[in-house]
């Protein structure tokens, strides 16, 4: 299977993964009360919406050229934030005393290694757009 498809696949099952927890933590976490306790926060959210579909509308009425820079400038952002993000994960990480010794050092392990492989994925699809011609 080649890597693309394995991607793929374990972004499908980790996006699975989380939006189970997603939903088990909604209907836990009693949002109607909260949101009945504080209603500027659901103003909040609809502003952050509104502006998030404005802001996809103006992308896509742009001329491709332009889109072009715009997708790299953000891939380039989302990929630097990911590497800078598991750099300090990592200092972070092996500066914990005992660090060897710690019983749930496997998932630490884990979840550095899976910012690690979407950082290097960004970066790889930064750098294959990069090198693609500009049609």
């Amino acid at each position: 299977m080649p890597l693309r498809k394995w991607s793929i696949a374990i972004a499908v099952c980790v996006g699975l993964v989380l939006f189970v927890s997603f939903i088990r933590d909604v209907t836990t976490s009693d949002p109607i009360g909260y949101f009945s306790r504080q209603p500027r926060q659901m103003l909040v959210v609809a502003a952050i919406a509104v502006a998030t579909a404005l802001m996809m509308a103006g992308f896509h009425k742009l001329p491709p050229l332009w889109r072009r820079r715009v997708y790299l400038l953000v891939l380039a952002m989302a990929a630097s934030f990911m590497t800078v993000a598991i750099g300090w994960a990592v200092f972070l990480f092996f500066r914990l005393p005992h660090f060897w010794e710690a019983p749930d050092i496997g998932m630490g392990l884990v979840a550095l290694l899976f910012g690690a492989a979407i950082s290097t994925l960004l970066w790889i699809e930064f750098y294959n757009l990069y090198r693609k011609p500009i049609v």
